[in-house]
């Protein structure tokens, strides 16, 4: 954000429209049907780590709004046919004890 408004200073822009336009920007999202972690990890059976790290492996999108995570409803099922538990471990052949 400190870019954008270095930026838009330079580009003669008001900083106080400029946070404006943020504000408004991050308002409507809240407002669009979101969710903060803790109400996605209830609606899909997870914890609110485990959504956390779907967000950070990208398999569900999320805005930082202050210091949460927003989450909007219509993107949940993006991860709703998800398979549950972690993958198999690949076998690996021991070696013999000698």
């Amino acid at each position: 954000m400190r870019t954008t408004i270095t930026n838009a200073l330079v580009f003669g822009q008001d900083k106080s429209s400029l946070l404006r336009e943020g504000f408004l920007r991050a308002t409507t999202f809240c407002m669009n049907a979101s969710l903060t972690t803790q109400q996605v990890a209830e609606r899909l059976g997870v914890t609110v780590s485990r959504v956390r790290q779907l967000v950070l492996e990208g398999r569900l999108p999320a805005e930082k709004f202050g210091r949460d995570l927003m989450i909007k409803e219509s993107d949940l099922k993006l991860v709703a046919d998800r398979k549950p538990g972690r993958p198999p471990k690949a076998d690996k052949q021991k070696p013999a004890p000698h």
